[in-house]
Formats: C-alpha cells, structure tokens, sequence
C-alpha cells in the first residue's frame, strides 16, 4: 500500500492529466476545481514528508510555505512558481466543487479577475489554471525527493 505522500503525488499527478481534456470540453467549473485540487495534492505530499498534521483549509499560498514547495524548485524556476502559484490562489476555491458556470462567473466578477477580457471569460481563466496547475504538478515530480 502507498504511504500518504505517495498517494497524494498520484492524485496529483491523474489529476494534472485531465485538465486539457475538461477545458477542450469546456468543461470549466471542473477545470478550475480539479486544478486546484492537482496542486493542494501535490502541495500536501510534500508537506506530509515535512509534518504529518492536516490542515483542512485549504489554502494553497500557506501550504505551499508550510511543505517548503519552494525550497524543492530551483531558483531560476521560484518566481515562475510563483506566479503560477499566484493564478491558483486568486481563481481556486475549495467551493467550486459547488458552483454552476453562472456562480463561478459570478466568483470570478467579484474578485475582479475578468475585466479586460475580452470573449470567454471563463474559458481564459481554465486556461490559466490548466496551465498553472500542470506546470507546477510537473516541477513537484520533477523536484520530488528520492530517498
């Protein structure tokens, strides 16, 4: 049986695999959870390796501190992460699980992230969080400790 590092890193992983399948099918309100969800995976694996204790609030930015995500990424790759990170945080909610296309629209308006946008305001966020969420799932098993 997997130990729980391992099973997160997997989720992730899976996770990252289906995103650019859910945005061609536009399938948004799905891409920005699973997105979000595929980082906090990965996130919680290598905070797991770190401190075993759950953090149920999923707040990406204080669990990517608490599993020093950032001590794993190379230096040249930190501000990348960052700003990938950045995307999640604004755009992710644990409550997307819950919302319809019209609520996450709504979600998205309050927080101001669509205006200057022109066409399909959530098909350009999806694409935002695929591509953040699939390049920091990447570095993470790219940086994944072996020992």
């Amino acid at each position: 049986m997997a130990n729980r590092t391992d099973t997160y890193k997997d989720a992730a992983a899976e996770y990252a695999t289906i995103l650019e399948q859910l945005h061609l099918e536009s399938r948004f309100v799905l891409t920005h959870y699973l997105s979000g969800l595929a980082v906090e995976c990965m996130l919680l694996a290598y905070k797991f390796r770190r401190d075993p204790h759950f953090d149920p609030n999923h707040r990406l930015a204080v669990l990517a501190k608490d599993a020093g995500f950032f001590d794993f990424v190379s230096q040249g790759s930190r501000d990348e992460l960052r700003a990938a990170l950045h995307i999640l945080v604004e755009r992710w909610d644990n409550a997307h699980r819950y919302r319809s296309q019209s609520a996450l629209r709504t979600f998205l308006a309050q927080r101001a992230l669509d205006r200057r946008v022109s066409g399909d305001r959530l098909k350009y966020s999806s694409r935002l969080m695929v591509n953040a969420a699939v390049w920091i799932v990447a570095e993470g098993n790219i940086r994944w400790p072996r020992n």
